[in-house]
This record gives C-alpha cells, structure tokens and sequence, in this order.
C-alpha cells in the first residue's frame, strides 16, 4: 500500500464550531483537493474549486459525490464519517472554510505541486479514454495494516478496484508513533525495532512505571555505544537501527512513502530515503532526561535543540471516571519526529523525480 504522511504545521487546537477536529476535517480539506485537481486535470486548482467540490459533497446524505472531468472522466469523492460532529463540521462550508482558511490555502498548494497529483491527474485527462477514479477519505474506516486515511483508487472497467496512492493525516503535533508500556513483552518488541535487546526484568508488570525508567536508561546506554570514538561500523549500525525505528512508527515500513507538511498557504514534504542518504554525515547523540515523566531524545552530538525524534513516557494513574467507573492506569510510550528529521528529509521534486515514481 502507498501512503503518505501528513502533518499540519502549527495547527490551531480550539474545536470547530460543532465539535469536530481538525485532524478529521483535514482529512475532508484534502480530499477534496485532490478532488479538484483531478477534475482540472492539468490546469492549476483555486480554493473556489475546491470549496465547489465541498459544497457539492456536503449537500448529500452520504456526504460523497460524483464529478466529470476535463476529459470526461468520472471522479468519485467519498467520505467514510460517522461521527455526528464530524459530519455536522463537514455539512457546514462556510464555518468550516473560514475556521480552517490556512489548512485549505496549503491544501490546494499541495494539489497543485505534488508531484504525484500532477502526474495522475494529467494522465488521466490526456490518456484518450474514459477512467473512472475514486477518492476515498477514510480516516473513520476501520484499517489494520495501513496508515493511510485518503486512498487515490482506479476503478477497473470490471469494477475492481486498484490504490494508486494514498495519504494518511496527522494535525498538531510530530507524533509518528505509539506503543504500550504495560508488559514487558510489549516494551522489547517495541525497543527491538530500534536494534534494542533488553535486560531481562522479573515481575515488571508489578510496577511498569518504575521500571520504564531503567529500560530507558538501557536504551539511552546501548545507543551511546554505537556513538562513540571513531568506528565506523558502529556508525552505520546506529544509522540501521534509527532509519529502521523510523520507517516502522512513520511509513509501517513501505519505502514509498513520503511525509507531507500543510503550513501556511504552503506545504513542505520529507522521505525516509532522503534522512537515511543525508543521516550518514551526522554524528549521532542519545540523551535521556528523567525531569517530569522520562523522555530519551536521539539527536545531533553537542545539539540537544536538533533531536531526529524522542520517546517520551505518558503515565496516567487511576481514577474515577466521569461516568463513575473506576479506570485503570494509563501507560503510554509516544514516538515524535523531531526539527532534525524535517532537516535531513525535506525534498524538492527533483529529488522525488529521482525515486521510483
């Protein structure tokens, strides 16, 4: 499976007027781009275009659609929204677009300069026959194996179908990854990914969070290893298992995969294959802190500020819920992506006119 990742940069956190996020409305902004660029064809999309496909999409009970292309072609736009604040944010264009102007100017960016949507969309419009293409926004759908919350399908003339690419969104943060701290078996397949073989520990579930704390000195300590003096076969060993650590939390290990960034009126995009060319001429560092909850950064030597990505520990004790319920302890590891990884990966379109498109 293709997929993409992408982040908003410096996304607002305030609720959209019914409730909605905009991790969830992301999904349906870029979409709809997409949308729109396919139906253009060649010709640059405007943000009225696409706010046409939105208004369109939104007017139906299952808040999908079908367009005509340049070429004749049919495009299908459909949502997967079940949530009713989700749905309620997507009907309402008009509070939707003005709330989330800044996410739909980087959107139509996008659309208009990725490399992959101008591909498709030109080949579709120019290849002299009838295509018919489906865009699914899937975010609420349930998916095992795949990041990917916005899939780009061709429809055989058979009806079967085939994903040409896909994009999966993240909104607010650097967040790539998560894993559960809560066994010891859970915290060794997920330190085994970062090239870690841990210290046995008897009766760890007894006390998992006193425990994070000498696993990830371990961590902290086998990593240093590989870092120090000059050898250069512990240097690519520690590029290995840092590029392998990454491509699991980021990409579920598909080596197409690229990350896109929406900001401002713009978007940025990285590659895993790009960090892994470019992190070979990095000395490489491993420091945990223990203030607070502990929190191992892996990050450029003597430059704490240029992390390539931190897994910090999230404890929540016990409680009583809301509902009146008693609930449990709450153990979490969260993997981000740190100012490093968007220095080593950002790529242009030459450098994406280089890979396997």
């Amino acid at each position: 499976m293709l997929l993409n990742e992408l982040f908003v940069k410096e996304a607002k956190t305030t609720p959209l007027k019914h409730g909605s996020t905009r991790g969830h409305m992301g999904e349906y902004l870029l979409g709809s781009a997409v949308v729109a660029k396919l139906i253009q064809g060649e010709d640059i999309i405007s943000v009225e275009d696409v706010v046409s496909v939105m208004r369109t999409t939104s007017s139906n009970d299952n808040l999908s659609a079908s367009f005509k292309g340049v070429a004749g072609d049919e495009i299908i736009f459909k949502n997967v929204i079940s949530n009713p604040k989700n749905i309620a944010d997507a009907r309402d264009v008009d509070a939707l677009t003005d709330a989330m102007k800044d996410e739909l100017a980087g959107a139509v960016k996008f659309a208009n300069g990725d490399i992959y949507s101008r591909k498709w969309s030109k080949v579709f419009a120019e290849n002299g026959k009838p295509d018919k293409v489906l865009v699914k926004a899937a975010g609420e759908e349930d998916q095992k194996g795949t990041k990917a919350d916005i899939f780009l399908i061709y429809v055989n003339p058979d009806g079967s179908e085939r994903v040409i690419k896909g994009w999966s969104l993240k909104t607010g943060s650097g967040l790539i990854g998560q894993g559960s701290p809560k066994t010891f078996k859970n915290m060794e397949v997920f330190f085994a990914e970062l090239g870690i073989t841990l210290n046995p520990i008897e009766n760890y579930e007894q006390d998992p969070a006193g425990h994070v704390i000498n696993i990830m000195k371990q961590v902290e300590n086998d990593l240093k290893k590989l870092t120090t003096g000059n050898n250069t076969e512990n240097e690519m060993q520690l590029v290995h298992n840092v590029t392998r650590f990454m491509a699991y939390h980021v990409t579920r290990n598909d080596p197409r995969v690229y990350i896109v960034n929406l900001g401002k009126d713009d978007y940025s995009a990285q590659t895993m294959q790009k960090m892994r060319r470019n992190l070979e001429a990095v000395d490489l560092d491993a420091t945990l802190s223990l203030e607070k909850r502990p929190t191992l950064k892996v990050h450029e030597k003597g430059n704490l500020k240029q992390w390539l990505f931190m897994i910090r520990y999230s404890y929540g004790a016990a409680r009583i819920g809301s509902d009146g319920k008693p609930k449990g302890e709450r153990h979490k590891l969260i993997v981000e992506a740190g100012p490093l990884f968007k220095t080593l990966a950002t790529i242009n379109v030459n450098d994406i006119e280089k890979e396997n498109v």
